[in-house]
């Protein structure tokens, strides 16, 4: 038996997003089914985490056991010839037998694409979130700020979300432009649903001054979702990539665990 992880890109626009569902299409389902076709029987597919109907990745990672003869680094070119187009394996390697795409992460950055012009753009409308309006860049880079730490992210969550923890860590969260598009980078322990949507939505309200600066902080110390903007669309929001820990020894010291 070998571990075999996938580094992945897909477009999310026609799934339901990565975990695999009873009546929609899921990325999970379309890469078990590539493997099943390749080695037989029932393949499950781990991955670093979900990512919600219409969300894209630029860099998911997940990982498969398998006893087949095919080379690890053959992989990639083997499920890319069954995959859909919008499904890509960028690398396949072999890993310790006790590796975890999910248990293992140690961080993960999503990037949120804001098309700032007065006309959207035919070429990238289901990539961004189109904002036709003037933005003070500095003031939402102030507001940024106050996410950064440890805290307690329940306002920013999605209400029909189940978690009972709602910790979470910040450990960066930057704004850059390139011409008519605006990037916001959001490196964090892990994230709530619909945690990313909701600070992109919010920091376009800040950045049109209909939020004051400090809406961020407020939403976190009153854990008031009414405190906060939309939630952006999912197409402009992707998985950018996944760090891991050495080891599940080294995340428990990192965490405190032991």
């Amino acid at each position: 038996m070998e571990r075999i992880r996938l580094d992945i890109e897909y477009d999310g626009t026609n799934y339901c997003g990565w975990q695999r569902q009873k009546e929609e299409l899921a990325i999970q389902q379309v890469i078990e089914e590539a493997i099943d076709k390749t080695q037989g029987g029932n393949c499950t597919v781990e991955g670093s985490g979900r990512t919600d109907a219409g969300v894209h990745a630029l860099n998911q990672v997940a990982h498969f056991d398998s006893t087949c003869t095919i080379p690890p680094e053959s992989w990639r070119f083997v499920l890319n010839n069954i995959l859909p187009p919008d499904v890509r394996i960028l690398k396949s390697a072999k890993v310790q037998n006790d590796w975890h795409a999910r248990f293992w992460v140690k961080d993960k950055t999503y990037k949120y694409v804001f098309h700032n012009s007065r006309v959207n753009t035919a070429i990238k409308r289901n990539y961004s979130f189109f904002v036709p309006y003037r933005l003070d860049e500095d003031k939402m880079k102030r507001a940024l700020e106050d996410l950064i730490g440890e805290h307690d992210f329940d306002a920013f969550m999605s209400r029909k979300s189940q978690k009972e923890n709602t910790v979470r860590t910040i450990y960066s969260a930057r704004l850059e432009r390139a011409r008519d598009e605006l990037y916001l980078y959001v490196t964090g322990s892990g994230f709530l649903h619909n945690m990313v949507r909701t600070i992109a939505g919010t920091l376009v309200d800040i950045g049109r001054g209909h939020l004051s600066e400090d809406t961020f902080k407020k939403a976190i110390e009153n854990k008031d979702r009414i405190i906060l903007g939309i939630t952006a669309d999912a197409g402009g929001l992707f998985l950018h990539h996944v760090n891991y820990f050495n080891s599940m020894e080294e995340k428990q010291r990192a965490r405190g665990e032991i």
